[in-house]
């Protein structure tokens, strides 16, 4: 049996959460200076060719042929909802913007030929081969961006011979008609068609819908007419029951096998990262947690869009609609979540209300102090009637107002007491890269790639609610840059948004900084930074010395490489009794930033380069400008250049591919690496595959 804190990994005990937020680690900030912007002349031109900036990953998406194949995404309401923000938001930060179909149609969820007709309308004003993808749309999330879920969708296409897929779901429905029974087992749980989400070829929803349906045929729940299609055409839908592409999720815990890392979520059955999410049934249904209600994709959205969330989701707004003209506010603030308890209590305990408010409610504890306490409240209410009915009214009455205005104080929810901001003298205008070195004392053990959390002091920027945890990538060895295994350091780039638009609508507002990257790039030797963790595997060190590693990265991506190659160059502890290295194998990086003097520890890469010839090579790729020519080169187009080298590399049994950086650097090494494949005559998704499984493929994007 691990003791709490660690974690078995391939036969390896790693530690994990040995400090959690209710339970975090108060670190002691050692330094913290900012990384060199100004190289010298003598390493101006460093590296072995320039290329590509972390931004530039999506335009060189752009060009591919997948990117020319243009990506629509559509969803039907008959009105507006505040719900719809799940998949707005979540699109719209990936570029994908939603076109909304329905609205003031008729709002019977049992007939919805409306919205079969609506997919069809959409599919003919688009061109054969666009794919078009049809979500839900107050319960669905877009967590990748164009040129990822083409891909997948491309992949799967390919695979199956089928242009339409569909999200898989556990629980059948509707089951009559044999629709249970003539759905084929699946090797996961997801094995029933879902109608919420799809993505497919307009060519194909054209041929499926040559004609909008008519008179009785609209009269039909779309679930059931998909499902009935399907059985009758196995041939032209495809499920996606190992959600590659798309997944239907009930909840989000270790249970369900289901977590939130970094900004996706990981389907640990499948072991699948899928870009597009369908909170379907319980995914979407009211919860309690710590006396408030939620939703398990209400939870995802808090903290991939925190601040949208805090505007649209979280406060409460109390009002009327009067016709067309008028929308009369009564209320709109923080909400008063133990009266709306205390109510729902009532309704459930003592009126019999069956919802899922009483799921989480009825005969709870929670239940029986607040009814105890309209009971008290009562009680006291009607002593204090009874006393001034009896002429005692200046004591009685002064009684009674006093424990009003007691019960009032209980029900007003508190306020978070911290600063938005750090103090004025702590601020500092330029942004920049930090690298910050914490004390932990040696209590804080972890490993090359691990992440830890940190909890900023102040609220978040609406001052509602106390600071997310954030994580950070682990810029340090194990030993600690002090070797002595007692400090931790992270590279941290200083967040700056632009909060307001002047009244033409341009940007022009002012300038507003990340709470987190501000305050700890803000932070002075001697302050406490309260931590989390550590936490994280994908980023690990195999455990040979003979292994190659390819390493990608991009800008502050760089942060658990640095810690990689610390571990294999520099560490007293990773060195022979005759100072030689223990690591026998080759390490070779390719690194993208945006312009020459953005290079994080380029004076280090230079050292191993210079002293380890043999075993470390470097590849410094500047988008900017492109070694006096003016072009901009890719990560990928490097490595494409590199291409007969790493290909032997990939061939031998012991190489690994480690990639961090923005989230656009996945989906373009794959582009590159199966170019090359095909080159070669193989198939790169069964060889990243393969790789995945032996534990040799390692991504982390942001």
């Amino acid at each position: 049996m691990l003791e709490d804190g660690w974690r078995l990994h391939r036969g390896k005990q790693i530690p994990w959460n040995l400090f959690s937020p209710k339970a975090p680690f108060h670190a002691t900030v050692v330094a913290n200076h900012q990384l060199p912007r100004v190289l010298s002349p003598a390493t101006e031109g460093a590296g072995e060719s320039c290329g590509q900036a972390p931004e530039a990953e999506e335009a060189a998406a752009a060009t591919s042929d997948l990117n020319r194949t243009q990506l629509h995404l559509m969803t039907f309401m008959f009105n507006i909802q505040r719900h719809f923000a799940y998949l707005q938001v979540s699109a719209e930060s990936q570029q994908i913007f939603p076109q909304v179909m329905g609205i003031g149609k008729s709002k019977d969820w049992g007939k919805m030929g409306d919205k079969i007709n609506a997919i069809r309308a959409f599919a003919f004003s688009k061109d054969d081969q666009d794919v078009m993808i049809v979500a839900d749309a107050f319960d669905t999330l877009v967590l990748a961006g164009q040129p990822e879920i083409l891909r997948k969708f491309e992949e799967l296409e390919s695979e199956s011979g089928r242009s339409i897929i569909f999200n898989a779901e556990v629980a059948c429905f509707p089951s009559s008609d044999s629709i249970c029974e003539k759905t084929p087992a699946a090797k996961h749980r997801w094995r029933y068609l879902n109608a919420g989400l799809m993505v497919g070829r307009a060519q194909a929803f054209k041929r499926i819908l040559p004609e909008p349906l008519q008179g009785e045929e609209k009269e039909v729940n779309d679930q059931w007419w998909w499902q009935i299609y399907r059985r009758d055409h196995p041939e032209k839908i495809l499920l996606d029951t190992e959600c590659k592409l798309l997944c239907n999720l009930f909840a989000v815990t270790e249970e369900e096998g289901v977590t939130l890392e970094g900004r996706r979520l990981h389907v640990q059955p499948t072991g699948t990262v899928p870009p597009l999410i369908h909170f379907a049934s319980y995914g979407h249904r009211t919860r309690w947690v710590n006396g408030r209600s939620t939703s398990y994709v209400q939870d995802v959205f808090q903290q991939l869009f925190p601040q949208e969330s805090a505007s649209l989701m979280e406060g409460w707004w109390i009002g009327i609609r009067v016709g067309s003209s008028h929308d009369l506010k009564i209320y709109e603030g923080p909400g008063w979540w133990r009266l709306l308890a205390s109510a729902i209590c009532l309704q459930c305990d003592l009126g019999g209300v069956e919802s899922d408010d009483c799921k989480y409610l009825r005969h709870s504890t929670t239940c029986f102090w607040l009814n105890l306490g309209w009971f008290l409240l009562l009680l006291v209410l009607s002593f204090c009637v009874l006393v001034c009915v009896r002429g005692r009214q200046r004591f009685a009455c002064r009684q009674g107002v006093q424990v009003l205005e007691a019960w009032r104080l209980y029900l007003r929810p508190k306020r978070w007491a911290g600063a938005a901001e750090a103090p004025p003298d702590r601020r500092k205008s330029d942004p920049r890269t930090c690298h910050i070195t914490l004390s932990h004392h040696g209590q804080v053990p972890y490993l090359e790639g691990q992440a830890i959390g940190v909890i900023a002091p102040g609220p978040e920027r609406t001052g509602e609610r106390p600071a997310k945890l954030r994580l950070y990538s682990i810029a340090s060895s194990r030993c600690g840059d002090d070797q002595r295994s007692k400090t931790l350091s992270l590279c941290v780039k200083r967040v700056v948004d632009v909060s307001e638009r002047d009244q033409g609508g341009r940007v022009g507002g002012p300038k507003v900084g990340g709470i987190c990257s501000n305050y700890l790039c803000d932070a002075q030797p001697g302050d406490k930074v309260v931590i989390t963790g550590p936490t994280g595997n994908e980023m690990l060190l195999p455990e040979e010395n003979c292994c190659n590693l390819i390493l990608v990265a991009t800008g502050t991506g760089i942060a658990p490489i640095r810690s990689q190659l610390r571990r294999l160059f520099h560490d007293g502890s990773s060195a022979n009794p005759d100072t030689s290295r223990k690591f026998t194998g080759l390490a070779w990086l390719f690194y993208g930033v945006r312009s020459a003097s953005c290079r994080l520890y380029d004076d280090e890469h230079m050292s191993y380069r210079a002293n380890f010839p043999d075993n470390f090579r470097y590849n410094c790729a500047i988008s900017r400008k492109g070694c006096g020519s003016g072009e901009r080169e890719y990560v990928q187009t490097q490595m494409c250049q590199h291409m007969d080298e790493l290909w032997r590399l990939l061939q031998l049994p012991n190489t690994h591919i480690y990639a961090c950086g923005v989230k656009g650097l996945e989906s373009s090494l794959s582009d590159c690496l199966a170019s090359a494949a095909r080159d070669h005559g193989q198939d790169w998704r069964e060889l990243r595959k393969a790789m995945r499984t032996e534990g040799r493929y390692h991504v982390e994007v942001y």
